[in-house]
């Protein structure tokens, strides 16, 4: 993942038989210098490894931002909100700023109702 234009992707569960889709994704890509994280399907308790592996493998290598884009994530439960307050958190202590792509409704009231939501920043979904 060194360098513009890699990508990467964890899913979760790790290894499917052919044909099958993965509960939970996340597609890792660098573009000038902004990691972007793009979150798919069902984020709780089971897919956190996979969004943790992406995070310890990609997210802050040679990025001088991150974006997390959710407007493919299904569902979050509390353990997921807890993950992407753990990735914010990360990114500041590494002085890497974190943007969000606001989610589909229920993914945001989840992150509202948790309080997660105003500890991030969020933008546009066209300018992703």
């Amino acid at each position: 993942m060194a360098g513009d234009g890699s990508t990467a992707r964890f899913t979760f569960p790790p290894h499917l038989p052919a044909g099958e889709s993965p509960q939970f994704q996340v597609d890792c890509s660098l573009s000038a210098g902004t990691r972007i994280l793009a979150l798919i399907g069902e984020l709780d308790l089971a897919s956190l490894q996979a969004l943790e592996a992406a995070a310890d493998e990609s997210s802050l290598n040679g990025a001088s931002d991150v974006t997390l884009d959710l407007r493919r994530l299904t569902f979050i439960d509390s353990t997921g909100t807890r993950g992407v307050l753990r990735l914010s958190e990360r990114c500041s202590h590494h002085g890497v700023g974190l943007t969000v792509v606001a989610g589909p409704r229920a993914v945001q009231k989840a992150l509202e109702l948790t309080g997660v939501a105003e500890r991030l920043t969020f933008r546009d979904g066209d300018s992703a």
